[in-house]
C-alpha cells in the first residue's frame, strides 16, 4: 500500500497526462514543396456536371464524399441547391480530399 500523500508526484503525473488529452495537438503545416489543389470557381462548369451525375464518376474512398454523392442523385431539389450544397462540401473538406479536389476539374 502506497503511502502518498494527495498531489504527490504520481498525483501531479496522472493529472498533467489528464491535462495534455483536453489540448488539441498543434496543427502542422503541410510542407513547403507540397503541390497545392485549389478549387474550381464557382461558375466553373464542373459544378453543374456534378449536379447532374458527374459526382457518381469520382473515384473516392471517404465516406462522406459516397453519401453526398448518393443523396445528390436521389435529391429533387432545383440544380443551383444541388450546386451550392456540392461546392460548399468541397470548400470545407478541400485540404482532407486533395485526390477528389484533383479530379473536380476534369469530369
Amino acid at each position: 500500500m502506497s503511502t502518498q500523500a494527495p498531489g504527490s508526484s504520481t498525483t501531479g503525473a496522472f493529472l498533467n497526462c489528464l491535462n495534455g488529452l483536453t489540448q488539441a495537438p498543434p496543427r502542422r503545416a503541410p510542407p513547403k514543396d507540397a503541390p497545392t489543389m485549389s478549387l474550381p470557381a464557382p461558375n466553373h462548369p464542373c459544378w453543374q456536371k456534378l449536379a447532374t451525375g458527374a459526382l457518381n464518376r469520382l473515384k473516392t474512398q471517404h465516406l462522406g464524399t459516397q453519401l453526398l454523392s448518393k443523396r445528390i442523385e436521389r435529391s429533387t431539389d432545383p440544380m443551383d441547391v444541388k450546386v451550392k450544397e456540392i461546392q460548399a462540401f468541397f470548400a470545407k473538406w478541400e485540404r482532407a480530399l486533395p485526390a477528389e479536389v484533383a479530379q473536380l476539374a476534369a469530369l
